[in-house]
């Protein structure tokens, strides 16, 4: 009784945008050609045709951080095509600029605002671009071990992993592991997340054994910071029973599931869709696992679970209805 796929995961339902630049600065010229912009801040400087003074030095510093400061205030608003635009002119005038160690952080710090914005904006192509050469700045000033350059890898490796680009994701979301952990230590926040970053990576190319590991370190360190109760601590439960499902291993799915539960429970009660998603996901290994009862009894309390809370015409009750009809 098995119409699962053999031990392989289920598609993507990812969506993977690839955006060009073209395509989004397309989206973002409006803004360029606003009404009441601050022309003091539009206008460049004529650095060019000569050597910068101070003075002069000064006066475009001084533009670059109030177009920094505007950025973050449109993506603090969640306005990211305009937080670009003002990032954007913000790199721009930074070339007006003598090189040195401080401009390059600064323009280091604008790649790591474009790209992080971008990738919000699914352009993915640039966020790539950008994330990249914040990198290079970022390793060239203070090496690896530091953490804008743990932070841009990690960026970096959301980025190809919403692009199905699983390979390049989990040498980027390592190196982001290997950085977080010589600067901070193994039990800290940041490294549980990116044990849980290369968790899913390895799941969606099917390598379960290094998907379950890393799993497993992440709520090992999740426990030790947060203790058992902890949503955190559930979600890494229910991806280790996910991962042994699909790897054919469901005493162990049973088991982890049921860790997931009991932690739902504490925190959000029976009837929660936390909790529910859950049971639905243990009632499937219950079933391939060919223990009917358990699989009956929890499938119809998630139908009765779904009727209560989306109505019986819902796609979600219909889904579980489905899974209790193959036992008529």
């Amino acid at each position: 009784m098995s119409d699962k796929p053999s031990g392989g995961a289920p598609p993507s339902n990812k969506t993977s945008s690839h955006k060009t630049r073209g395509q989004s600065q397309q989206i973002r010229s409006s803004f360029s050609s606003r009404k009441g912009a601050d022309e003091n801040i539009q206008r460049l400087h004529p650095s060019a045709q000569h050597k910068l003074n101070e003075h002069e030095e000064a006066i475009i510093k001084n533009k670059i951080e109030k177009y920094i400061a505007i950025g973050d205030d449109a993506a603090e608003s969640k306005e990211y095509d305009e937080a670009l635009f003002h990032y954007e002119n913000a790199l721009r005038l930074c070339k007006e600029i003598p090189e040195n160690d401080k401009n390059t952080e600064t323009i280091a710090n604008i790649n790591f605002k474009l790209g992080t914005t971008s990738k919000k904006l699914e352009y993915y192509v640039q966020a790539e671009e950008y994330l990249h050469t914040a990198i290079s700045g970022f390793v060239a000033l203070h090496g690896k071990n530091y953490f804008e350059s743990a932070r841009s890898y990690s960026q970096l490796g959301d980025v190809y992993y919403y692009v199905n680009d699983y390979k390049n994701a989990i040498i980027n979301h390592s190196e982001a592991l290997k950085s977080y952990t010589n600067i901070y230590g193994e039990e800290v926040p940041l490294v549980a997340w990116s044990h849980y970053d290369l968790g899913l990576d390895y799941y969606w190319i099917k390598d379960y054994e290094q998907s379950t590991d890393h799993f497993f370190k992440a709520v090992s360190i999740r426990i030790t910071l947060y203790g058992i109760n902890h949503d955190e601590v559930a979600n890494c439960y229910n991806r280790l029973g996910l991962s042994f499902y699909w790897a054919d291993k469901y005493e162990k799915s049973i088991k982890y599931y049921n860790y997931a539960l009991e932690i739902w429970e504490h925190l959000h009660g029976r009837e929660s869709e936390k909790f529910d998603d859950s049971r639905f996901a243990l009632a499937k290994t219950y079933y391939y696992a060919n223990m009917e009862d358990k699989a009956k009894e929890s499938f119809s309390a998630s139908l009765q679970y779904r009727k209560n809370q989306f109505g019986s015409n819902s796609k979600e009750y219909n889904k579980a209805k489905e899974w209790l009809d193959k036992y008529e």
